[in-house]
């Protein structure tokens, strides 16, 4: 099988690492790209979405004609897995699967601001107003503490991009 594998914010397609280890040793062919906007030195991040995301996914597939694919995303990766499967799925050896791993998952013309708690949201918007390109910065101690609380002590622990 080929698997696209889709990080979520704050993230890189290295958060990926152990899983895509683990799927080659089993014989799987494994496409764990960085997001557009999320590799470490992008500039220009103000402006770029998930659909944006998406389409530089999909190009990415299409230069290295990809086919058959097993699509998973997590986080704020799933709504760019979804994305990708919605524009690739009907098509020749398009996506086969798609797989939420602790993502979101949303309907049509619905955002991730749509459903997350109102005052999430506003602090998420001022925060963006004050930073540099318009983003949400990832706090490295709150990264360690809500995000990767479930790693186990021993494992290697990785931070956001410019932490």
């Amino acid at each position: 099988m080929r698997f696209v594998l889709v990080h979520g914010g704050w993230q890189g397609g290295w958060a990926w690492d152990g899983v895509s280890a683990l799927l080659r040793a089993g014989g799987h062919e494994v496409f764990a790209p960085t997001l557009r906007g999320l590799a470490e030195g992008d500039t220009g991040r103000a402006g770029v979405t998930l659909a944006d995301m998406a389409a530089g996914l999909i190009q990415e597939i299409g230069e290295q004609d990809l086919r058959d694919l097993v699509v998973a995303g997590h986080s704020g990766g799933g709504p760019v897995a979804q994305l990708v499967a919605d524009r690739l799925g009907d098509r020749p050896g398009g996506v086969r699967r798609i797989v939420f791993m602790s993502a979101w998952v949303l309907r049509d013309g619905e955002s991730i601001n749509d459903i997350r708690p109102p005052d999430v949201v506003d602090a998420s918007r001022a925060q963006a107003e004050q930073s540099a390109d318009n983003t949400v910065p990832m706090d490295p101690d709150r990264w360690a503490s809500e995000f990767m609380r479930t790693l186990h002590p021993s494992s290697s622990r990785r931070s956001p991009p410019g932490s």
